[in-house]
């Protein structure tokens, strides 16, 4: 079986848009008030009489070099194979229906890092996204898609801006690939972006795809695959509440996957949350080591051990605080509409979307920055992702445009 049709059979699945599947929680928990916070992902015990094996206050976080051998930042080469196996007929039929494709993603799932190397495995041209001042003055451009036979657009949302000149480009961008007959474009967009763009110019609907929702069942192979664990040795993700055996490298979970469907509900199949739920929660009884200090690499970090070389990390259900801004705060609300419509905006960006003084803006970045919402990379400001969840369910909450995953 080749790598392609591998990766298709494992855990990387694209569907059309309409075929995604939300998880579902548990019956018998009620999901809605259950995940109004961001602080506690993890079901807790039902048992009131039952008592904690562990308090999970007195629990201690893993270093980065622990957390890299448990869970190690998601490498996307996979699910780029299993979108080459997808795409294949389309690229190979010089006939095909329809010439320009899309792929879109909820964020945090890294699209652009997909497609760069589905585009290298077809030596396709890749077109650089423009910077902010060329999009606000965008006119008539002079688009190169005519030079050559295949197309990649990895990120749609930097071609435009919520604002009066801000759609210029971005509309004559996709009128111009659906006018490349006889040549393939493949883009890729924001799922947040791809809605606002639905709705204020002609974006190109048929054979959309999106990456599928992952649930328990993927969740479960996703993480047992990321765990490093020595030969001969098996390594239990223990509820630190109720010590429940969420799962066990290599053999995977025993018996319910509760804790897991909760999460997959949580995150709403979104791969790239779920992930980082999960390493914020991990939790050992031991202190990690300081900054100065050395720290073997293979050192399991948990010094219990069980029988038969079994080691335990804890799964807490105590995640970090994160404040959402109050129902009158329009301003915010506005704020975190910006970034999720547009995948993140610096500064400028922001300055230029808002309806709000500059001076209020950079206050506001701050602000939320010190509550735990936002984080900067690379002079862009994001949502963090272990606050999405919640930052969507209050948007919605407040009837914004959203996404459909």
């Amino acid at each position: 079986m080749s790598q392609e049709e591998s990766a298709v059979d494992s855990l990387w699945e694209f569907v059309p848009l309409s075929e995604y599947r939300l998880p579902v929680a548990p019956a018998q928990s009620v999901a809605s008030d259950l995940w109004k916070t961001v602080k506690r992902v993890f079901v807790r015990d039902q048992d009131p009489l039952t008592e904690p094996l562990q308090k999970e206050r007195e629990l201690h976080g893993l270093s980065q070099v622990q957390l890299a051998h448990l869970v190690p930042s998601l490498e996307w080469d996979h699910a780029s194979a299993a979108l080459e196996a997808q795409l294949r007929d389309w690229v190979a039929d010089s006939d095909a229906p329809f010439n320009v494709r899309c792929l879109i993603t909820p964020p945090y799932v890294d699209r652009a890092n997909m497609l760069r190397q589905w585009a290298q495995r077809h030596d396709a041209q890749v077109l650089q996204a423009p910077d902010l001042e060329m999009v606000l003055q965008a006119r008539s451009m002079v688009w190169p898609l005519a030079d050559g036979h295949l197309w990649v657009i990895p990120d749609l949302e930097r071609y435009f801006l919520r604002h009066s000149h801000g759609l210029g480009m971005v509309r004559d961008l996709l009128n111009h690939a659906c006018a490349q007959h006889g040549k393939k474009i493949l883009l890729g967009c924001d799922s947040w972006s791809w809605s606002y763009l639905r709705r204020v110019c002609r974006a190109p609907i048929v054979g959309a795809l999106t990456l599928q929702a992952f649930d328990a069942g993927r969740l479960e192979r996703l993480f047992c695959g990321m765990a490093e664990v020595d030969a001969g040795s098996r390594l239990c993700f223990l509820n630190a509440q109720n010590g429940h055996n969420i799962i066990t490298v290599p053999d995977g979970s025993e018996g319910s996957r509760v804790e897991l469907e909760h999460l997959a509900a949580h995150c709403r199949g979104n791969v790239g949350t779920a992930v980082n739920y999960w390493r914020e929660s991990l939790r050992s009884t031991e202190q990690a080591p300081g900054p100065g200090s050395r720290e073997d690499p293979d050192s399991d970090p948990d010094s219990g051990q069980l029988a038969d070389s079994t080691h335990r990390i804890w799964v807490s259900s105590l995640l970090p605080d994160v404040t959402l801004p109050s129902g009158k705060d329009e301003d915010a609300f506005l704020l975190m509409h910006a970034l999720l419509l547009h995948g993140g905006l610096d500064l400028a960006g922001l300055m230029q979307t808002l309806p709000m003084s500059p001076n209020r803006v950079e206050a506001l970045v701050e602000r939320m920055h010190q509550m735990g919402l936002l984080e900067e990379r690379k002079a862009v400001w994001f949502i963090r992702s272990i606050a999405y969840a919640a930052v969507r369910d209050v948007l919605v909450s407040h009837n914004y445009l959203s996404d459909d995953f």
